[in-house]
């Protein structure tokens, strides 16, 4: 994995109360750095699976350890403190809305301990490769950056166009 797909440290700020038309913008501008970042971290754990047992660089693997936790934590504490709102507070349906954006809140919670279990299964390949289950990192591998490629389809087709629009369709 490059350092391209570690993620950064720096987050726009919260927007203020009362959020006008051009913090959505702010916002949106965020949720796709976000995506960006979470779909280049997609990537290189797709690489990582690709090249597992002989070919993976144990450094890569403990790299993606030491980033997966971090990146799904900074990612959801953005969407659901910052995202979320915004979208809530412009929805011309917010108790539809309202419904969904609490399903995604249950399923970062299940995304975070995923990342946890691949973060250990990780470590455990780059420290100790014969005792790792190879075919099984391989699958959680898998099963991460699929499940992970399937909310970020989600953000970019269904949340990034009720931020351009102001909430006209939410």
């Amino acid at each position: 994995m490059s350092k391209q797909s570690q993620p950064s440290s720096s987050f726009a700020a919260s927007p203020p109360s009362g959020v006008a038309p051009d913090a959505r913008g702010a916002i949106a501008d965020v949720l796709k750095q976000h995506i960006e970042e979470q779909e280049r971290f997609c990537n290189a754990l797709e690489t990582l699976a690709d090249q597992l047992p002989d070919a993976a660089d144990p450094h890569d693997c403990l790299v993606a350890a030491m980033t997966v936790l971090p990146l799904m934590r900074r990612s959801h504490m953005f969407e659901e403190q910052e995202l979320h709102p915004v979208l809530l507070r412009y929805a011309s349906n917010s108790t539809d809305l309202a419904g969904t954006l609490e399903r995604l809140r249950f399923e970062h919670m299940g995304d975070e301990v995923f990342a946890e279990d691949l973060c250990h299964a990780l470590r455990q390949f780059a420290t100790d490769r014969k005792s790792c289950n190879v075919e099984s990192l391989a699958w959680m591998l898998r099963g991460f950056f699929e499940g992970l490629r399937r909310h970020l389809a989600f953000e970019r087709d269904y949340l990034l166009p009720r931020l351009a629009d102001g909430g006209a369709t939410l």
